[in-house]
């Protein structure tokens, strides 16, 4: 594993040089759940303090994950995020954010016409992934939700 990423928030394809792995390797574990991650939208995102709390470096993932960060792993922050703060910090769309809390997938709530949320709760969401519902499931060849 080299050095520790700069962000906290992973896309495949940096988790994919910061291990060492193929991308599709990566993919495949997350999809799999042998690797902590969160489908966000139709992109995956990967906590980065998740993900080296789980590997270990010259050893194959096996099973699935087990949740990184047990307990109320960070304190509620007082900080609000706006949809524009929070697609920033998730590096996705605005779109995907509005559509994703909309349909009770993303932890935000509504202030008036404004959807909000906040990084604790954004990070808490990365670090856990209590349905595997979200995940790609092999089904007769394609790949479905």
């Amino acid at each position: 594993m080299s050095g520790e990423p700069s962000r906290p928030v992973l896309t495949i394809d940096e988790v994919a040089d910061w291990l060492g792995m193929h991308r599709n390797s990566v993919h495949r574990a997350a999809r799999q759940g042998r690797l902590p991650a969160r489908r966000v939208g139709k992109e995956w995102r990967f906590l980065a303090e998740a993900v080296a709390a789980r590997w270990t470096p010259g050893r194959r993932l096996r099973g699935p994950a087990e949740p990184a960060l047990a307990g109320p792993a960070f304190p509620e922050s007082p900080v609000e995020l706006s949809v524009l703060e929070a697609a920033e910090f998730l590096r996705v769309e605005p779109n995907t954010i509005y559509h994703e809390a909309a349909a009770d997938r993303l932890p935000a709530w509504k202030e008036g016409q404004e959807w909000r949320t906040s990084a604790s709760a954004l990070r808490e969401y990365l670090s856990s992934d209590p349905d595997p519902s979200g995940r790609y499931v092999r089904n007769g060849g394609t790949d479905t939700q």
